[in-house]
């Protein structure tokens, strides 16, 4: 269990954070007829992720796998865009514009973004320990804090998505403020907001 909330946190939140580049996408070999992970495969790309144990603050595994991220999203939009209903798409869009933006920003050497990187990761990267606590308080919250019972499954976790990123920013930004100072935990907080900006603004306001 524990491992499969790790995998979690590291495609929802982490992997934003660690991967960025031009966008270098390829969508001939689409087909509508295979379901979306067969028709963009990117096993042997989140194999290897998962594998890395994690280490995202590396600038290698930064660099090597800034494209492949990239494609990967665009790939299942076009997908969707094809093959299925522009809600569908929609939706998709929402949950990966702030990804795709701080892609961008990640690979590009001279922004702010990845001077940041920079200055900041190594003591970030201390507080792994912190930031396995923080996931395990923010999923169990998450859970408690849901008294609203809604028989959509979809909508139970959209807010329990919406309480769980709110709950674990503010205990990882605690976490990294009290080990390496208040200006790794503004960027910290930049780092984690932004993938999940769109997604918040749509869905969380009222949760």
């Amino acid at each position: 269990m524990a491992d499969n909330m790790k995998r979690f946190l590291f495609v929802a939140f982490v992997a934003p954070v660690a991967f960025a580049a031009v966008l270098v996408s390829n969508h001939q070999n689409i087909s509508c007829e295979e379901d979306i992970h067969t028709s963009c495969d990117s096993n042997v790309l989140y194999e290897a992720l998962g594998t890395s144990g994690y280490n995202f603050w590396n600038e290698e595994v930064l660099i090597t796998h800034c494209s492949d991220i990239l494609s990967d999203i665009e790939c299942k939009q076009a997908y969707l865009t094809e093959c299925k209903s522009s809600e569908f798409d929609q939706d998709f869009k929402v949950l990966t514009n702030g990804l795709k933006s701080l892609i961008a920003d990640m690979c590009n050497e001279s922004s702010e973004l990845r001077k940041g990187y920079r200055k900041h990761g190594s003591c970030i990267a201390n507080c792994s320990g912190d930031f396995d606590f923080c996931f395990l308080r923010s999923a169990i919250g998450s859970l408690k804090e849901n008294d609203v019972i809604s028989d959509n499954p979809d909508e139970r976790m959209v807010k329990n998505l919406c309480r769980f990123q709110a709950i674990f920013r503010t205990c990882a930004a605690r976490a990294v403020e009290m080990k390496c100072g208040e200006e790794s935990a503004v960027y910290l907080n930049e780092l984690l907001s932004r993938p999940l900006e769109e997604l918040v603004t749509a869905k969380c306001v009222n949760i």
